[in-house]
């Protein structure tokens, strides 16, 4: 009986796992004793009807292919990202060429988070969307909004802003019913990374501060407490950004990816031009080093941007560089912050001129000071402004100080007509 309870939760069949194992333990067999506290931990992680920590540890002893899931991970988080997709690979084609369908949701799941920090979102969707589709399959109601939230992870990557939040919606309802508070903060964490990647700061602070537990956990795919980071330093929340780097950098041993997420804080953060640009190539080194693909592109595109704040000739090849990865990965709304940002730092045209007469109206700006202008007199804040324009508010007003000094107006509103004056010459 429990040799046919181990079978049943393999091919994900967990009601008739669950009578063999009441058969099991009404005869009281003692070898039934490990298996049974296995099996039962397993039963309840596919159907959700218990939470016993102590059901789950066993598990990997007695039933092979359990422990893929916790080692890949492990490793991941180590920054071996090529072995943990090695060895949740294997596992994965191993439980679908024995059948073993109660354990294939399991290492769909976490394939999906594995192959996306490595850049391969089309994978990390399809992986998800085949855990989801059996875990449903099989009524494994506990791996339903796990494979919902990691299609929404990935959902959320490739720009598929509809899909991802509808996802995100359904495994709610599920967590709360549960009472499963982890999963509602990877709810969260999504949905704030989503809003980072649409270029919405403010609603990311919004749903990353909504659930203060974000700051304690270690995701080897997308790191929460970086994504709050970034957000509050693009709002000009410098100093709260600061007290939560400095809280991040007292982590023992952190995951890779918000190690790389760190620097790019630290990046955006720094004072000292040098400096800023020391903490991005670490954290552009580091992605590299560790094959989290994502976290690269991220890195090349803040590095682009800080060098472009400096007036660096390299910035738009830094930009060009993140945007092309952004490319081959399928991110697409961090590639269009990556266009936006390589549209901002293009030189504008110069007008015709004649002998020696010099540039006037808008052409005396820097390609920064223009799109600031631009942003300004279109009608925004100096803090929505700096959320347009992925910058801090300082930035957006020391390129609006240097405008206004260029152009030799003093008011906002004559600022207004010279952008509009320019953009009806160029109709």
């Amino acid at each position: 009986y429990a040799r046919s309870a181990v079978l049943s939760v393999e091919i994900g069949e967990p009601d008739q796992a669950r009578v063999a194992m009441e058969a099991a333990n009404d005869l009281a067999s003692p070898s039934a004793g490990p298996v049974s506290t296995a099996v039962v931990g397993l039963i309840a992680s596919l159907t959700g009807r218990s939470t016993a920590s102590s059901d789950f540890e066993a598990a990997p002893d007695v039933i092979p292919g359990c422990a893929a899931v916790p080692a890949g991970w492990a490793l991941a988080l180590s920054g071996r990202l090529p072995e943990a997709l090695h060895l949740l690979e294997s596992a994965a084609d191993t439980s679908r060429r024995l059948g073993k369908d109660g354990l294939l949701p399991a290492h769909l799941v976490a394939l999906s988070g594995l192959r996306l920090a490595s850049g391969r979102v089309s994978g990390g969707l399809a992986a998800a969307d085949e855990a989801l589709l059996l875990s449903r399959s099989i009524g494994a109601s506990a791996l339903v909004p796990r494979a919902q939230l990691a299609l929404a992870r990935a959902e959320a990557v490739a720009g598929r802003e509809r899909e991802c939040k509808a996802h995100v919606a359904d495994a709610m309802d599920w967590c709360r019913a549960a009472q499963d508070t982890s999963l509602l903060v990877q709810a969260s964490g999504v949905l704030g990374f989503l809003a980072l990647s649409l270029g919405q700061p403010a609603e990311a602070v919004a749903q990353l501060e909504a659930n203060p537990q974000i700051r304690l956990v270690e995701d080897a795919v997308l790191p929460w407490p970086g994504d709050l980071i970034e957000a509050l330093i693009r709002l000009g929340a410098r100093r709260q950004a600061s007290a939560l780097l400095a809280e991040m950098e007292e982590l023992q041993a952190p995951p890779s990816a918000l190690r790389c997420a760190i620097g790019r804080g630290r990046g955006l953060l720094a004072g000292d031009p040098d400096e800023a640009v020391a903490h991005l190539v670490a954290a552009l080194r580091l992605a590299r080093e560790s094959g989290l693909r994502l976290e690269e592109a991220r890195a090349l595109t803040v590095l682009g941007e800080v060098l472009a704040a400096q007036g660096s000739a390299d910035a738009r090849r830094s930009i060009l560089a993140g945007a092309a990865l952004f490319d081959s990965l399928g991110a697409v709304q961090w590639r269009a912050r990556a266009g936006r940002l390589l549209r901002e730092t293009a030189r504008p045209a110069a007008p015709p001129v004649s002998g020696q007469q010099e540039r006037t109206g808008l052409a005396i700006l820097t390609p920064q000071e223009l799109s600031v202008a631009r942003v300004v007199a279109d009608g925004l804040t100096n803090q929505q402004a700096a959320s347009a324009l992925f910058v801090s508010v300082r930035t957006v007003e020391f390129h609006l100080s240097n405008a206004y000094r260029k152009l030799q107006v003093i008011r906002r509103s004559q600022l207004v007509r010279l952008v509009t004056a320019a953009r009806e010459g160029e109709a």
